[in-house]
């Protein structure tokens, strides 16, 4: 009985052991970064000053309107941003960057998919890394200024059918560009817009 109380004990204290060795490697292992969520403040200011937002928004950031913009909302860049993505939810009026200064818009890409508004975007465009696009039925996302993508490319598989992508058009092959793809896995296609807009799978050879 004895022998068999050490054996047990000799397997407790080693089952500790491991218990705490897996402890301090799962605190060593960092967390995967939360993107932060910026919010426009009530007012037309530049977008680069702090009282545009509750916090500046950042490389790091999402910039968000929500309904705390009572109204239409057409506020200038003020500086060249870079956000790591943009997002309107419920704001009282249409949201307009006006012309001028580019925004660079990161993996988190523009997401309209609870919008009450539509989004339009006349400053200059640039994107980087892997992104979607996303929007709710019968919402526009008009991209107006100068558009450039550094090797970035967008997943349009959650902009609603119904949805409306302004100005941007197809090449002459009949796509958006090889930068511009929905669906995923065998359903992967290139995206392609409509005469109205609307953003589809690309089924022409």
């Amino acid at each position: 009985m004895t022998i068999h109380h050490h054996r047990a004990t000799g397997l407790q204290n080693l089952a500790m052991m491991f218990a705490g060795s897996m402890a301090a490697l799962v605190a060593l292992v960092p967390s995967p970064a939360i993107a932060a969520a910026s919010t426009k403040q009530n007012n037309s200011n530049a977008l680069n000053l702090p009282a545009s937002w509750d916090t500046m928004p950042g490389a790091a950031d999402v910039a968000q309107w929500t309904s705390i913009v009572t109204a239409a909302n057409s506020p200038v860049l003020g500086a060249d941003l870079t956000w790591l993505g943009m997002k309107v939810v419920s704001p009282g009026g249409l949201v307009t960057l006006a012309a001028g200064n580019t925004l660079t818009v990161g993996a988190s890409g523009i997401d309209l998919s609870a919008a009450t508004q539509n989004l339009t975007i006349n400053s200059g465009l640039t994107l980087q890394g892997q992104q979607s696009w996303k929007a709710a039925a019968g919402r526009t996302l008009n991209v107006s200024g100068t558009f450039t993508r550094t090797g970035a490319t967008v997943d349009f598989t959650n902009f609603n059918a119904t949805a409306v992508l302004g100005t941007l058009a197809n090449d002459a092959s009949g796509i958006l560009g090889p930068w511009a793809t929905t669906g995923a896995t065998t359903s992967l296609n290139y995206a392609t817009r409509s005469g109205a807009g609307a953003i589809a799978a690309f089924s022409g050879q």
